[in-house]
């Protein structure tokens, strides 16, 4: 049985990897310190954002 994190085509694993590890630093989970060095941007980018949407809709 294939599912869709599987699928070749649609590679949602690696298309919400910023998204994942911004998560798990926000819960400060201990797997936020596997991040790869080429997420740091991405990631920062994400929970700035959130930060600003916490702050615009307080």
């Amino acid at each position: 049985m294939e599912t869709h994190f599987q699928d070749t085509e649609i590679d949602l694993k690696a298309r919400f990897k910023p998204l994942y590890y911004a998560f798990l630093s926000l819960s400060q989970h201990p797997d936020a310190m596997r991040q790869p060095p080429e997420l740091a941007e991405p990631v920062q980018e994400i929970l700035a954002e959130i930060q600003q949407m916490a702050e615009d809709y307080h």
